[in-house]
């Protein structure tokens, strides 16, 4: 049975998403151990990481694809450009949901130490999700 472009499109894209969620938190967690920040509990320390970063960096990914779609972007460099810049509108939207920081918390620095991850989340997409987009169906292709 053969997928629908579609749907093979979509199932790159989810794949490509989680790959790179997994691939920043990762990153951000080992910045984050070694600074006053860090817990000494590594494990838990990506466990936070992936149950807050999958949902808060997703609407700056939605709109980041959209634009890659639209304008037939495939090049690494935008999508890990998307991902570092990703970082500030995830932030925002974790200082919503928690309601704000308090002067001298790690939300305020959160950002800068996710910078890092963000390239190399959005380096991630794009090797599992558009590095293979010519052996997509041609109907399938952005």
């Amino acid at each position: 049975m053969r997928l629908g472009p579609a749907l093979h499109r979509g199932i790159f894209v989810s794949l490509g998403y989680i790959c790179a969620v997994v691939a920043a938190t990762f990153v951000t967690v080992a910045a984050l151990a070694a600074t006053r920040f860090g817990t000494g509990d590594f494990a838990a320390g990506i466990l936070y990481g992936l149950v807050i970063t999958f949902p808060t960096a997703l609407p700056g990914f939605i709109l980041a694809l959209c634009i890659a779609i639209a304008l037939k972007l495939r090049n690494w460099v935008f999508f890990s450009l998307a991902g570092a810049f990703n970082v500030f509108p995830a932030t925002l939207v974790l200082e919503l949901v928690i309601g704000g920081s308090p002067p001298g918390s790690l939300l305020r620095e959160l950002p800068y130490y996710c910078l890092p991850g963000g390239l190399l989340g959005g380096l991630t997409f794009w090797l599992v999700a558009y590095r293979s987009v010519d052996a997509w169906p041609k109907e399938a292709r952005a």
